[in-house]
């Protein structure tokens, strides 16, 4: 998945069920004892020049 998307410019949304985007961790490398992401989190990947883990297990903010 990674190395198809690299080449592609601009930023990409990848949206799957919680449970599965810990995979996209195993896909760049790392290993996390939060890989599971919480119901409405997301991570963010940096593809350049190698997958890296920016940040993980982020949410929105509640709105008031």
């Amino acid at each position: 998945m990674f190395h198809d998307l690299r080449d592609e410019e601009g930023d990409h949304l990848i949206v799957t069920s919680n449970g599965i985007a810990r995979f996209a961790l195993a896909a760049a490398g790392v290993q996390r004892h939060d890989a599971k992401l919480p119901t409405g989190g997301y991570g963010i990947i940096d593809l350049t020049p190698e997958p890296r883990v920016v940040d993980w297990s982020l949410r929105p903010p509640v709105a008031p």
